[in-house]
């Protein structure tokens, strides 16, 4: 099994590929490298490898990158271009294949594994003031919009130990946290 790369939509601006894999067909030169081309659009099809499922984008202008030997293209095209996008936590497996028509004859290669994870909840959290409330029988994660009007806007149980179901007695004793949910009140 391979490991997976993982791409943040919310922090990666590109998904990048190795210049020997992008190739003429016909003459079997690396095109950028060998060939002397900056762009070329291409189309992408993903398989997602969680549901079984198929989803395409293009075409989209692949670019090349001489100093690094590397095509790239925009993950915000790629995603942005997806009506149904790809999904949060999913496996991705991917072909690239020139637009038609072919004017570089390119030949078709692949993406491997990859998956999609957007912590943009994590990196929110990381943003907002918190405070641990601990009650009778009760603890609390609670992060706020500011620590004025304490406007609670997520909530998660704050634990001791290693089990997930002893309430902590006191902050310093926070070992982990439950889900955390959107406060509704």
């Amino acid at each position: 099994m391979v490991h997976a790369q993982v791409i943040n939509p919310y922090k990666d601006s590109v998904m990048a590929f190795d210049g020997y894999t992008v190739i003429n067909n016909t003459t079997q030169l690396e095109l950028g490298r060998e060939v002397s081309i900056s762009e070329i659009l291409v189309d992408i099809n993903f398989w997602d490898l969680m549901d079984n499922s198929n989803v395409s984008v293009g075409p989209i202008t692949m670019t090349y990158h001489k100093t690094v030997d590397f095509w790239t293209v925009d993950v915000a095209d790629v995603i942005g271009r997806l009506a149904d996008g790809l999904a949060d936590m999913h496996k991705y497996v991917g072909r690239v294949m020139e637009a038609s028509p072919a004017p570089n004859s390119m030949r078709a290669f692949k993406i491997l594994e990859f998956s999609i994870y957007h912590d943009d909840l994590e990196n929110t959290l990381f943003s907002l003031p918190y405070e641990i409330v601990i009650g009778i029988g009760i603890a609390k994660f609670q992060w706020y919009d500011n620590l004025i009007d304490k406007n609670v806007l997520y909530i998660a149980d704050a634990y001791e130990g290693g089990v997930g179901t002893t309430y902590a007695t006191h902050p310093s004793r926070v070992t982990h946290r439950g889900p955390i949910t959107k406060n509704l009140s």
